[in-house]
């Protein structure tokens, strides 16, 4: 069976990998030493709606349910 993401969860999985090249891939070895995640970049993440994906639009999420939620985890 073969699956294919609507194009909002396409967009999305780009804004995340976007997010991932200019602001975690800088930094993933200093995150790993320091075994931490800095604040400033979390911070960032929600400011673009990353964190509240699977969450419904009227609490602030971006209405994605669960297979939008296991776009950022999985990294489908």
């Amino acid at each position: 069976m073969e699956y294919e993401l609507p194009e909002d969860l396409k967009m999305l999985r780009q804004a995340i990998r976007e997010f991932a090249e200019k602001e975690v891939a800088p930094i993933a070895r200093e995150i790993d030493e320091q075994e931490r995640v800095p604040f400033e970049t979390l911070k960032k993440a929600g400011e673009l709606g990353l964190l509240g994906v699977p969450f419904p639009e009227q609490y602030g999420g971006a209405d994605a349910g669960i297979v939008g939620y296991c776009v950022p985890i999985l990294r489908l």
